[in-house]
């Protein structure tokens, strides 16, 4: 974490140093999405969702710092921001038939706990790197522009919940403290470090003076690890976007 925090800082200055004052840019963005979650096998999962891929939800808020180069044909930016992940391994309102069942106690009792629900809450420290190209001429003189690009994000889990909805198969309630404990067999897998790289087509526009605004779109984002070592098999975000304002440093022309 200090060591990606020093590098990203490093690489900062350098650009900076080389960007020759073209109009560099502050960027605030949110960016909702949509990713597949295929389930693992393991027996944390319910047997009739082991191998199945569900439908999740995240959302990001960052600030970038974005450097222009080679006469502002290319872009790279770097920032930091945090983002919210929900995943889940079931749907809401399942009968019994639909439930598994949960070892718990010392020694486990193989029937002690019917589990119906459970819903992950991620949240993570985001790190923003990416880099794009322009591809037209007189791109100084242009206020509106399209950029081709990859971003890179590296995502550090802060805090990590887990919603369950469980009960005794005797058909009671179950106490708080064994609530807590499924709460921590769940969530003690969940991965510290998420490395996701996706593609993106960016437009830009001024709106008046220093200030614009930006929509940026990923068709796809390749996740290179789990978001839980136990519960998950693969992440795969196949519909995002970015909209955000910006401020050029800079005056325009």
């Amino acid at each position: 974490m200090k060591k990606i925090l020093i590098t990203t800082l490093s690489l900062s200055f350098f650009f900076q140093a080389i960007s020759q004052n073209n109009n560099p840019r502050i960027e605030l963005y949110t960016a909702p999405g949509l990713f597949l979650e295929k389930l693992n096998y393991d027996s944390l999962v319910p047997t009739f969702q082991r191998g199945n891929t569900r439908f999740s939800t995240a959302v990001s808020f960052a600030t970038q710092y974005s450097y222009p180069l080679f006469n502002q044909r290319i872009w790279v930016k770097m920032g930091i921001g945090y983002s919210k992940r929900y995943f889940s391994l079931t749907n809401t309102g399942l009968d019994q038939d639909r439930s598994w069942f949960l070892p718990l106690g010392n020694p486990p009792r193989q029937d002690s706990i019917i589990i119906s629900y459970i819903k992950f809450r991620n949240t993570y420290l985001q790190i923003p790197i990416s880099i794009s190209l322009i591809r037209s001429h007189d791109v100084a003189k242009k206020r509106t522009r399209a950029l081709l690009g990859l971003n890179l994000r590296f995502e550090y889990l802060m805090r990590n919940n887990a919603e369950i909805t469980a009960y005794s198969r005797s058909g009671g309630s179950i106490t708080k403290e064994a609530v807590e404990q499924l709460k921590s067999i769940y969530t003690k897998d969940a991965t510290k470090w998420v490395v996701v790289l996706s593609p993106f087509i960016e437009f830009s526009s001024y709106i008046h003076k220093n200030l614009g605004m930006f929509l940026q779109f990923e068709p796809v984002s390749l996740y290179a690890s789990k978001l839980n070592s136990r519960v998950t098999a693969s992440t795969i975000e196949f519909y995002s976007y970015k909209f955000g304002f910006y401020y050029s440093i800079q005056r325009t022309h």
